[in-house]
């Protein structure tokens, strides 16, 4: 009798897990999610707090929206690869103020937007004309990103 149970419920239950498994590999591989608090940005001299939440907010966007992400993380070869801007073979040029597309310095502060914003150009446009505004956001010393 037991075994003629097991056999009955044995693929419905199989077929379960299989069904949770698939979900759950759905869930996790959907959308990125950006990391919480703040990162340390210590790829130059002068390290800077980062905290993508913060940026959010400023923004007036949504964290949990996937256009979000590629307002930074631009695409290259056709996706965006939600890496840091220093990863290996993105921005991981690490020279001091290198101009080459892949140098880390030109992603962070590039003043004129070409295909797509740096650090200093953002920041440098939220601040309008107003220089008070400007040498906080995008200052060398005592800013936003180099307190």
């Amino acid at each position: 009798m037991l075994k003629r149970r097991l056999l009955l419920f044995c693929p419905f239950g199989l077929t379960f897990l299989f069904a949770c498994a698939a979900w759950a590999a759905g869930k996790n591989t959907s959308e990125p999610h950006a990391p919480d608090g703040m990162i340390e940005m210590n790829w130059t001299r002068r390290p800077v707090m980062f905290s993508h939440e913060r940026h959010f907010t400023a923004n007036g966007v949504a964290a949990d929206d996937p256009q979000t992400c590629t307002l930074c993380h631009h695409p290259v070869q056709g996706k965006t690869p939600h890496m840091p801007c220093a990863a290996a073979g993105c921005h991981d040029n690490m020279r001091s103020k290198a101009v080459e597309p892949n140098a880390y310095f030109q992603a962070t502060h590039k003043e004129e937007k070409e295909t797509c914003d740096s650090c200093v150009s953002c920041h440098t446009r939220l601040a309008g004309d107003d220089l008070e505004k400007l040498k906080r956001l995008a200052g060398c010393n005592e800013s936003a990103c180099h307190p």
